[in-house]
């Protein structure tokens, strides 16, 4: 190793490791050179952040202090569709059946429980339904041999408008009902003076507005009299009595 210290240059081998160069020959006028760079890699390491993952570089690239790279998915806060995110960042992305469940509610016709995710069909309870669950879980409706022989349908008149409801059975009895037509417009002009009421139809007085008087007659609307009118003519023999 004395040679190391002449001109000649020294017999030693060195070699440069990663992340580090070596020059010179070890002679004392060309001795070896190892320079600092710090203690880190001359690699270059970057990360780029991407719509749905957010990275961080960490190190400086040596061995007792590599280069990490982590990543964390990004959420977003607002979806565009509005309301909030279904996506949870747990230990892992996920998106629960509970959190499913809730997207869901039910409308007519239909029923629904958000805590088990059951759906199934709401049956009417409405008197006279005859819709229900059959055996095999489907909806069921019986056959027209089941439903009563008789036929029960209403015929309006001329006066009468006649309504028929329910389906004939014991707990949904057929009801026939029927209402009083009234001519709005009487042939001979003018409104009808029939009315209908809680109590049935009625004729008022109002009749009394269908009179006048006319010559050597009086006639009071309001109170239905009617009078003869004498006349005040000078001479005239007939007196009020």
């Amino acid at each position: 190793m004395s040679k190391c210290c002449g001109v000649s240059p020294c017999n030693c081998r060195v070699s440069a490791g990663t992340g580090t160069t070596v020059t010179g020959n070890g002679s004392a006028a060309n001795p070896y050179v190892i320079p600092a760079t710090g203690g880190g890699s001359t690699t270059a390491v970057a990360v780029t952040d991407g719509e749905t993952i957010d990275f961080d570089l960490t190190g400086t690239g040596t061995a007792g202090d590599p280069y990490e790279i982590t990543g964390s998915v990004i959420l977003d806060p607002s979806p565009p569709g509005g309301g909030s995110n279904l996506l949870q960042a747990r230990t892992g992305c996920s998106w629960s059946a509970a959190d499913v469940r809730t997207c869901f509610s039910a409308i007519d016709g239909a029923t629904y429980d958000q805590a088990t995710g059951k759906i199934g069909a709401k049956v009417s309870t409405d008197a006279g339904n005859q819709v229900k669950i059959g055996t095999d879980g489907g909806l069921y409706a019986p056959p027209a041999s089941s439903s009563s022989a008789t036929v029960v349908q209403p015929a309006d008149t001329d006066t009468i408008d006649t309504t028929v409801s329910g389906t004939g059975r014991a707990a949904d009895a057929y009801v026939v009902s029927g209402a009083v037509r009234l001519d709005p417009t009487p042939p001979q002009g003018g409104s009808n003076l029939i009315g209908t009421g809680p109590e049935g139809l009625y004729l008022e007085c109002a009749v009394r507005g269908c009179l006048s008087a006319g010559d050597g007659i009086t006639c009071n609307p309001a109170t239905g009299q009617i009078a003869a009118n004498i006349s005040t003519d000078t001479g005239n023999q007939r007196g009020r009595t």
